[in-house]
């Protein structure tokens, strides 16, 4: 009888043990899953102002995109407001921002923390292409003859780092077209985010 109660509580130990353990693990990996949804959502916003330089236009002159061009004639318009607002008007539907803009030595470190920015339009009509430093980075639907326009959908854009000049001046240039009406472009605002990585949840 002595030897079936020691029996019985070395087994009661060895399942007491691994209880433990398996609770010591559960709880380590809730705290990992906890430590990357944090970094996950780790971001910084970068604030360049709602200044914007406009033209109307399709801009056949391609140089209209690159970031060397002039732009000192262009209208002064801002992102906040639609371009009606501010009485203009676009031409054949199409139009044109340009910005130019430096990063500061904190958005510097965040670039290369997460090795590049997110480019961020808001709510944007109806179809564009987007240029950094005259690389077209992304683009919403198609111009015509295959109009495919996305009316009023929030529009994010990544720059990668190896488009953008750290240390110095960088241009930001959007070609859009909105057949409908002429209160395309910018309808509430556009900001820059950095995202800092690593980014450990997919």
């Amino acid at each position: 009888m002595g030897e079936t109660r020691k029996a019985g509580f070395k087994k009661y130990e060895i399942m007491n043990i691994y209880s433990r353990i398996a609770v010591g693990i559960l709880l380590a990996g809730t705290s990992l899953l906890q430590s990357c949804h944090v970094k996950r959502h780790t971001s910084a916003v970068f604030d360049f102002g709602a200044d914007w330089k406009f033209h109307a236009g399709e801009g056949l002159d391609s140089n209209w995109s690159k970031k060397d061009y002039q732009d000192k004639y262009w209208k002064d318009v801002i992102s906040n407001k639609t371009l009606v607002e501010q009485g203009q008007s676009l031409q054949q539907g199409f139009g044109w921002y340009r910005k130019t803009l430096k990063f500061s030595n904190q958005a510097q470190r965040n670039i290369r923390k997460a090795e590049g920015v997110v480019l961020d339009l808001g709510k944007f009509a109806a179809c564009e292409e987007v240029y950094v430093n005259g690389t077209l980075i992304g683009k919403t639907g198609e111009f015509p003859n295959n109009f495919a326009g996305y009316f009023d959908h929030e529009r994010t854009y990544f720059v990668p780092i190896k488009y953008l000049d750290l240390d110095k001046e960088n241009s930001i240039a959007i070609k859009f077209f909105d057949g409908w009406s002429s209160a395309g472009g910018f309808l509430n605002g556009a900001i820059m985010k950095f995202n800092l990585r690593p980014l450990l949840i997919s």
